[in-house]
């Protein structure tokens, strides 16, 4: 590997930061996660990397339905660190009925993000399609909506069929069944659908908190089913991911910002911030990896050039959105840790399959236990 170029926590922080801050785009979500523009719906406003980042409030969503002026003012309320929300009915707030939101957050002294964009959900978008779900990039932290048109059931016809339930299941990281959801022969309520139109059903969850686990999670498997259990749709799987580079645009995993060997780890690569113009040309990427100054650790034993097949997927890493990768792991796992090893740092080169065209090294400060 080359030579360390140490880089503080805050310093690579900027790294990361310095690009979205420019442009001040919030990240906004809702709950329900696919929502109608009669029911009351909570909208979480993410102000992590704008201007209005660590701002002390109070903040507020301006904003206005169907393409009209911005002129709605409503107080936001703290949710967490950077995250803000209001609760609104849409159809009643705007006086009208509502297909798309635009707004921006801002507070008093002028200072605001970006507009974005909400859109009312539509049926017709179900037209001939069994399952959606939304966001069609799901977060394993965040609302998502899973909605289920009974109509086209690919297995036993479950139209007009009411209650509707959803069965669900995670495999990749060991987590089994849904918690609460009760036996097979015996439903539990906690699990049945909201009916939303004909033949249409809901079922919104946050993934972590419908399993009740911290864990980062990267399928949901699912069926619908009718409540004795003798009428369902084939097994579905919908892919989970972390929450993208602006959630993160300060931190290099998802939460607590400061992290030890034993803490889930996320790395965030930005490609398009990287100097290197020939890395910017890769759509796959891998990392070369170590621990401490010594660079010990190496958890890919061999030649740094080319990777042995069992080795690759250790080191590639999950595009994310647009010009972000990432890779999450546990340090002490990933590395092979012994229980009394000093971990200090975790030295980073980004690179192509090849290794041929590579990223600086960088290295990141871990914790020490308490």
């Amino acid at each position: 590997m080359k030579r360390n170029i140490i880089i503080p926590v805050c310093f690579l922080l900027l790294f990361f930061s310095m690009d979205l801050l420019a442009g001040g785009d919030p990240r906004v979500g809702t709950a329900p996660a696919a929502f109608l523009g009669g029911e009351e719906i909570t909208i979480y406003l993410r102000v992590l990397a704008t201007d209005l980042e660590d701002a002390e409030g109070p903040l507020y969503l301006i904003s206005g339905a169907n393409g009209g002026d911005m002129n709605m003012s409503l107080e936001a309320s703290v949710v967490d660190e950077n995250v803000w929300s209001v609760t609104i009915t849409p159809d009643e707030y705007y006086g009208v009925t509502v297909e798309t939101i635009k707004g921006k957050i801002s507070d008093n002294n002028g200072t605001e993000t970006n507009a974005f964009s909400l859109s009312v959900f539509d049926p017709s978008a179900m037209d001939g399609v069994m399952v959606k779900w939304f966001p069609s990039t799901a977060i394993y932290s965040e609302n998502v909506s899973i909605i289920f048109n009974a109509a086209m059931s690919d297995r036993d016809d479950l139209t007009g069929v009411d209650p509707i339930y959803m069965w669900a299941w995670n495999n990749p990281e060991g987590l089994g069944d849904a918690a609460n959801q009760g036996g097979w022969g015996s439903v539990d309520p906690s699990a049945a659908c909201e009916k939303i139109g004909d033949n249409l059903w809901r079922k919104d969850i946050v993934p972590q908190l419908y399993w009740d686990t911290e864990k980062p999670m990267s399928e949901i498997g699912c069926l619908f089913r009718n409540m004795a259990g003798d009428a369902q749709t084939d097994d579905l799987a919908i892919p989970l991911v972390a929450p993208p580079v602006t959630e993160v645009a300060k931190v290099i995993r998802p939460f607590p910002v400061k992290f030890t060997k034993k803490d889930i780890f996320t790395l965030y690569y930005d490609l398009k911030l990287e100097t290197n113009p020939a890395m910017k040309n890769q759509s796959e990427l891998y990392i070369e990896t170590s621990t401490n100054v010594e660079e010990e650790n190496n958890p890919l034993p061999g030649s740094w050039i080319i990777y042995k097949p069992s080795e690759l997927e250790r080191a590639k890493m999950t595009p994310l959105e647009d010009s972000i990768y990432y890779i999450q792991f546990i340090p002490e796992e990933y590395y092979s840790l012994e229980p009394d090893y000093d971990l200090k740092q975790l030295n980073y080169i980004f690179r192509n399959k090849g290794g041929i065209v590579k990223s600086e090294q960088y290295s990141i400060k871990v914790l020490k236990e308490d």
